[in-house]
């Protein structure tokens, strides 16, 4: 290692004397904007543009329209000519009612099927009717069924029942077809008034419900036949007894009672025993309907076990129906409250119509002893039953 007197004496007294010199700094020059006696810069036009006298020519823009915006703007007008008197009108309607129902354009053909029953009159107008019935389709006639489904205005409903009767069978598939899906109950009630309001019109599709897989649709197809009746209708609801499901047997009970047909009276009262209480309600209404005096000793069994209000009542009604004497006693017993018995007002009520109806001495002077019964709903019934004789 070199002594450290030796690297000291190494080291210039002054390390930059032989560096070259910095050069002197540069002055900025301000910029003529910024100088404090730079005059203003005045930028000269290049070229005057009268905006003003430039003319724009006005160039037509052609908007292409489709065919089925053609149609449905077209459709109206040709409904309207045909409604106006001009039978010409009559094949464009029908043209272009083809092509829209080719879109499934299902609002404007519904509203013009509409509009041309609604024209037809009463008694109706069979060219107005016709037409209709070329327009229609089974989607249309779909579309038709869902407004009328939904339609709160009773006029308008009503309106709707008679385009079904006069547009038949295309209208009657459609409301079966709506049953098919439609769970709302009062949905499922205006489809099924309106099937029965187009009497021998929609018999066949009725008659067809009761044959079909859907449950829903067999137990609607009986009821409808209760009310409809026909000549195959006691064969085709007495068919449905044999059903594994309980409300479809008891629709089928409540219908014959309805048709009154007293050869299927003994096949009433094999269900007056059956498993389910709806089935055994509507078994004991049959029985009542169709005045069954063989009835008696079965439904006087049934009443004699029974405790719940929901089933005593129609059992109470049918002994009633039937008139005889020897079902006071029974009914006597859901008439009085005693010791073991406290039946409810509406299960009493029941038996006194029924002891009015039956009619014997015994039975008016259970009735008479309720002038002065303990419940003001009682009292009251039995008056409203003597107003009524």
């Amino acid at each position: 290692m070199f002594p450290a007197s030796q690297v000291l004496d190494a080291i210039p007294e002054d390390p930059w004397a032989g560096a070259a010199p910095l050069p002197a700094p540069i002055e900025p020059t301000p910029a003529p904007w910024s100088a404090p006696d730079a005059p203003d810069l005045q930028i000269e036009p290049v070229a005057e543009v009268a905006i003003a006298a430039v003319a724009v020519a006005e160039v037509p823009i052609a908007v292409e329209r489709s065919q089925i915006e053609l149609d449905l703007q077209a459709f109206p007008g040709a409904v309207g000519d045909f409604l106006a008197g001009q039978p010409e009108a009559r094949d464009r309607v029908a043209s272009l009612a083809g092509r829209l129902r080719d879109r499934l354009a299902l609002d404007p053909l519904a509203d013009a099927v509409e509009t041309l029953v609604r024209a037809a009159g009463d008694p109706p107008d069979a060219r107005y009717v016709d037409l209709a019935g070329s327009v229609i389709d089974p989607a249309v006639a779909s579309r038709l069924v869902q407004r009328m489904g939904h339609e709160s205005d009773e006029a308008r409903r009503t309106a709707y029942f008679a385009l079904c009767r006069r547009l038949g069978l295309v209208m009657a598939s459609a409301l079966k077809g709506a049953l098919t899906g439609a769970v709302d109950r009062d949905v499922r009630r205006v489809y099924h008034d309106a099937l029965i309001s187009m009497g021998e019109a929609s018999r066949p599709v009725i008659e067809g419900m009761v044959a079909d897989d859907n449950r829903f649709l067999v137990r609607d197809g009986v009821a409808m036949l209760g009310e409809i009746g026909g000549p195959r209708a006691i064969e085709l609801v007495t068919s449905a007894l044999a059903d594994t499901d309980a409300r479809v047997r008891a629709e089928a009970l409540h219908a014959t009672g309805k048709l009154g047909d007293e050869k299927a009276g003994q096949l009433v009262l094999g269900f007056l025993d059956d498993p389910d209480s709806r089935v055994r309600v509507a078994a004991a209404v049959a029985a009542g309907q169709l005045g069954l005096e063989r009835a008696l000793r079965p439904l006087l069994h049934v009443l004699e076990g029974e405790h719940n209000p929901a089933v005593c009542i129609p059992l109470l009604r049918a002994l009633g129906q039937i008139g005889d004497p020897g079902a006071v006693h029974a009914i006597e017993k859901h008439a009085v409250p005693s010791m073991f018995s406290r039946p409810t007002t509406e299960v009493r009520i029941a038996a006194y119509r029924a002891l009015q109806e039956i009619g014997t001495p015994q039975a008016r002077d259970l009735i008479k002893q309720t002038a002065h019964d303990k419940d003001p709903v009682v009292r009251v019934a039995l008056r409203e039953f003597s107003r009524a004789d």
